[in-house]
């Protein structure tokens, strides 16, 4: 069974295939060798044998390999999440070549924390994930995924710092050797001598608040323990009234002695023996009161603020150190601000003795920022101040070359990364450029690597496309693409094709009959693929006649097909021009110019340019929409390919919304086989949309100031065409605003009123939506048993969820009212809470002769998309859950394949699929009655899966990595369900019920209602930070 669903809010499908079991697997292929998807977060230059040296370059999307020599991409490891750190480390497989591997640290919940890669197959050797156990605001049992924040290793062993625990892993395999558990944060680890005896190297580690342990790096037994980092004192008119614990932040291990960085603004050299303090170094005398804002009074010690000695400002100055050499330390001292803005405050950079703590020396950076420092083993450190990238040797500090990126640098791109190569400077912004520093004055750029932001995706019979692309430096709106792939429905690449050689980006592209066709400003390009790759290019002619002649820009204003002009049975192409000139092609040869001609001179504008040119046509007829600032007319053409004007809709009394925004072309509202025009007017008296028909007539709806109109595909009053539905805000007539939803029938004349058959209106605390671009109502198959189709309007009263249910011809009455229950899973705060509805979606698919139901709900910035089976709701709620918007879908078997708005990338490259077959095996026994409320429920443990959830009557009580569990239920029918969440974020559920009975005296058959669901959720990331910014 095949069925294809209209997409959300009228935008391409976007359908990708991904193996659920295999989605941390690597993939090594490349969009192109100049080509990278997403934001660069990381640069390192490395070498991974003796004479093969690659820049590793981590995005959102995986890490890439790119040669230094050549720049370009020759190897890409797949990871879609956080990378929060990466680094080589020798080899630790049988085979010993290459002579390194790749140790990955990912913030992402639903990935591993470390990956550890081969970089002989780009294969996963091993991965282990930290897991912390709590119970979060809701009383649920939460066993969440922690981030690495600090890491040692040696040949034996790695160290992971992760929340309260150190975790000791065998290097080799990333199996626990064991685990120190603190009871508050961890924060640095180093290893350091043997001060034992027992032939191991034991371990320091920083923990919160100021202190420092000792460890047995043996077995992880606690050595020796003392506070390091000074107390702060808390005033308020000059008076001590508390004083608050500071912290350790970066501990290392020097000249045989333990180095220790305090948020208190010292250096300590520690005994690693006993942890007594040999020496102490004043770096940051004066430590603002900001400190004691947020540590002291944040635990309600103080009530008065206002008294308070503070800096007056929202950053505070904080301490970093790293090790440089077998001797020397480097100290920097920046901003750690909560608004990540430059508020004025003077960062430092110092080089200290490790064995003396004497500062060898110190630079000031007024009016500048320290930001991307790097280290380079021949002793150079670089860094980039907001403007530029400062480059000087750690002996010759007053000897700074400094490179000004001038036009290179996109303002819009924060942070910028640098990589110092002899006289080369490899520079991220956005882009990847690599920089000729020879003339630090002047920089050239030698070469580029392409970032992309993210791509749009084609269906078409069984290939794939995806065009890839930036945004426009200026407009985030406007995408400029850049590079086609086309792959089969598994992902397979088949063609790839690289736009780099084409003067400039392009903006349009179709697909007609099997080939795909793009334009740049200029010229069309047609891309055939057979046995091989071909491109075939066409310069538009600008020799129209009687053209007008102060306007002779030629830029490309539209590409779309057309009618099939030549009769060879395929669609030709229309081209438009923003002069006005357009050209219908013949699709299989271009130089087979049908129609070239110029639409300013056929319809005499009177100097009024035109503003949108579009076809509508069947197998029949050839026309043209012809649209400017107050008319519309409709071009024919005859079997001669004579042009005339068959028809004109004059807009003389209405204002024109000329934004390309209010103009839709993609719906064929009235069922005859042309797709129908949306356009908007307004004038001081009121706001409508006007839906133009093939035949010239118009529609009219009245609207507010934001709308959007949403056809039914169902024909209510047999008319043989379709319905409409209507959201808009708008004010009413005392000028409060309320939220209006409409179902109408528009194919009336211009002068009559709207013909409407469902209308509600909703006010605040009872509202369907806050942003008309969410469609908060569907029509139904009769749920309520009357024989007649039913309109179910979702509504938020005050936070609670709700479904009204009517009757599609009474928009007075409610025959049934449905709660819901949806929740927002905020992990990173370990929350689970419910989500209201005042800005929310609904679509409805069938599958299997039930019908389900897509739901989007919005309440501050906060997105959720659950399903529902409309035909078994009060059995199984909702059946999916997602947190984020859907934008599309696609239905085809038992697949449902969407994609996801990522807001957390603000892109939406992100696409999954969900099996409605799929369930898990629950080993319980389906004959019994359970005589107790406390049930133990297991199940067949599923190796992909990171994971489980578990829920009680739609209502999620734990999250644990078992694969059993001990739940609570109540007496009577208890509906549980387990859901399985893989590397991936998908997350399958197995919805069942069980039977609980109190009372000894009855006996009840026992029944298991196995209803299989597939439960998919985008967890948004956990961000765990220490309280300060690393520089480096």
């Amino acid at each position: 069974m095949k069925k294809f669903i209209a997409l959300l809010f009228n935008i391409l499908v976007l359908v990708i295939i991904f193996n659920l079991f295999l989605c941390s697997k690597v993939n090594a292929q490349i969009i192109s060798d100049n080509h990278i998807l997403g934001q660069v977060n990381n640069m390192k230059l490395e070498y991974i044998n003796d004479n093969s040296e690659y820049l590793f370059v981590s995005t959102n999307s995986g890490i890439y390999l790119i040669n230094p020599e050549t720049f370009k991409v020759e190897k890409y490891i797949k990871i879609e999440g956080d990378i929060s750190e990466f680094f080589l480390i020798n080899n630790i497989e049988d085979s010993k070549s290459p002579n390194k591997d790749l140790v990955i640290f990912i913030d992402d919940d639903n990935l591993p924390s470390v990956i550890v890669y081969s970089m002989d197959s780009l294969e996963k050797i091993w991965s282990f994930t930290a897991i912390t156990t709590g119970y979060n605001n809701e009383s649920i049992k939460i066993e969440k995924k922690m981030p690495i924040f600090d890491y040692d290793l040696n040949e034996d062993s790695i160290l992971l710092v992760s929340g309260y625990n150190l975790y000791s892993l065998n290097i080799k395999t990333g199996k626990q050797n064991w685990v120190y558990k603190h009871e508050d944060n961890i924060w640095a680890v180093s290893y350091m001598s043997d001060i034992n005896s027992d032939n191991k190297d034991d371990i320091a580690i920083s923990v919160q608040p100021s202190n420092v342990i000792g460890l047995n790096g043996k077995d992880g037994e606690k050595l020796w323990e003392k506070k390091i980092a000074k107390s702060y004192k808390v005033k308020r008119n000059d008076k001590v009234i508390g004083t608050t614990k500071l912290n350790i932040w970066d501990l290392m291990y020097v000249n045989s002695n333990l180095i220790a960085t305090g948020e208190d603004g010292y250096l300590y050299q520690v005994n690693p023996n006993n942890g007594q303090i040999l020496k102490e170094k004043s770096i940051l005398e004066n430590i603002p009161n900001i400190l004691a804002f947020q540590i002291y009074l944040e635990g309600n010690k103080a009530k008065d603020y206002s008294e308070l000695v503070t800096n007056g400002k929202s950053a505070y100055q904080i301490i970093n150190s790293k090790k440089v050499n077998d001797s020397d330390i480097l100290v920097t001292i920046f901003e750690n601000n909560q608004y990540a803005n430059y508020s004025g405050l003077t960062p430092e950079m110092y080089l200290v003795d490790g064995k003396t703590l004497d500062i060898i020396w110190q630079e000031e950076y007024s009016g500048k920022q320290l930001l991307d420092i790097n280290y380079y083993n021949n002793g150079s450190i670089s860094f980039f101040d907001g403007k530029k990238i400062n480059i000087f040797s750690i002996n010759n500090h007053n000897n700074v070359k400094e490179i000004n990126l001038g036009s290179n640098s996109n303002k819009e791109s924060n942070p910028i990364y640098s990589i110092l190569k002899n006289d080369t400077l490899i520079v991220s912004d956005h882009d990847i450029s690599k920089l000729d520093i020879s003339d630090n004055t002047n920089p050239s750029v030698v070469n580029k690597i392409t970032s992309f932001n993210g791509y749009d995706t084609i269906v078409n019979n069984d290939y794939i496309y995806k065009l890839y692309y930036q945004y426009d430096i200026n407009n985030r709106v406007i995408k400029n693409y850049s590079a086609v792939e086309c792959t089969d429905k598994v992902g397979n690449v088949i063609w790839k094709y690289n736009l780099d050689n084409i003067d400039d980006y392009f903006n349009f592209y179709l697909i007609n009959d099997g080939f795909i066709f793009i334009t740049n400003k200029y010229e069309l390009y047609k891309i055939n693929y057979t046995d091989k790759l071909t491109i075939e290019t066409y310069q538009l002619p600008s020799d129209i006649e009687n053209q007008p002649k102060d306007y002779d820009y030629n830029k490309i204003h539209a590409l779309t097909t057309c009618s099939d002009f030549n009769n060879d049975n395929t669609l030709d192409l229309l081209i438009v021009l923003e002069n006005g000139n357009f050209f219908i092609l013949n699709s299989k040869d271009f130089n087979d110019v049908i129609i070239k001609d110029n639409l300013n001179s056929i319809i005499n504008l009177e100097n009024q340019w035109f503003s949108y040119a579009f076809p509508i046509f069947n197998e029949n007829e050839k026309k043209l929409y012809v649209m400017s600032e107050n008319k519309i007319e409709i071009l024919s053409f005859d079997d001669q390919l004579t042009t005339s004007i068959e028809k004109e809709v004059s807009l003389e009394n209405f204002n024109f919304w000329n934004d390309g925004q209010s103009i839709k072309n993609n719906i064929d509202f009235d069922n005859d086989g042309y797709k129908d025009f949306v356009l908007r007017i307004n004038n001081n008296d009121f706001n409508e949309a006007l839906i133009l028909y093939s035949d010239g007539t118009i529609g009219k709806i009245n609207i507010g100031w934001d709308f959007t109109l949403y056809p039914t595909y169902i024909d209510l009053n047999d008319d043989n065409k379709f319905e409409i539905i209507v959201t808009s805000s708008q004010e009413d007539g005392e000028g409060n605003w309320q939220s209006v939803c409409k179902i109408v029938d528009p194919y009336t004349s211009i002068n009559e009123e709207d013909n409407v058959l469902f209308h509600k209106v909703f006010y605040e605390g009872n509202e369907i939506t806050s942003n008309s671009k969410y469609k908060p109502l569907e029509i139904v198959d009769d749920i309520t048993g009357d024989g007649i189709k039913d309109v179910v309007v979702l509504v938020d009263r005050w936070g609670d969820n709700y479904f009204q249910v009517y009757n599609v011809n009474d928009d007075t009455k409610v025959v049934k009212v449905i709660p819901i229950s949806v929740r927002f899973t905020e992990r990173e705060e370990m929350k689970d809470s419910k989500i209201g509805a005042p800005g929310a979606f609904i679509d409805t698919f069938t599958y299997d002769d039930n019908q389900f139901m897509f739901l989007t709900f919005n309440q501050n910035e906060n997105m959720v998309t659950s399903m529902f089976n409309i035909n078994d709701f009060y059995d199984t709620q909702n059946l999916l859950n997602i947190n984020g918007r859907i934008l599309n879908y696609y239905i085809e078997d038992s697949f449902v394949l969407y994609n996801l708005f990522n807001k957390k990338n603000e892109e939406n490259f992100i696409s999954n699929t969900l099996d409605l077959n799929s369930k898990i095996k629950i080993n319980i026994d389906e004959n019994t009655v359970y005589k107790q409320s406390n049930i133990n429920i297991n199940w067949d443990k599923d190796i992909s899966a990171v994971f489980y959830r578990i829920y009680v009557d739609n209502r999620l009580v734990e999250i644990t990595s078992k694969n059993e569990v001990n739940v609570f239920l109540k007496d009577g029918l208890n509906n549980v369900g387990i859901g399985s969440v893989l590397e991936n974020g998908t997350e399958l559920i197995t919805n069942f019920h069980v039977k609980v009975d109190l009372d000894n005296s009855n006996n009840y058959m026992f029944y298991l209602y196995s209803v299989s669901s597939l439960f998919v959720v985008f967890v948004l990331p956990v961000k765990f930070f220490r309280y300060r910014k690393r520089g480096h």
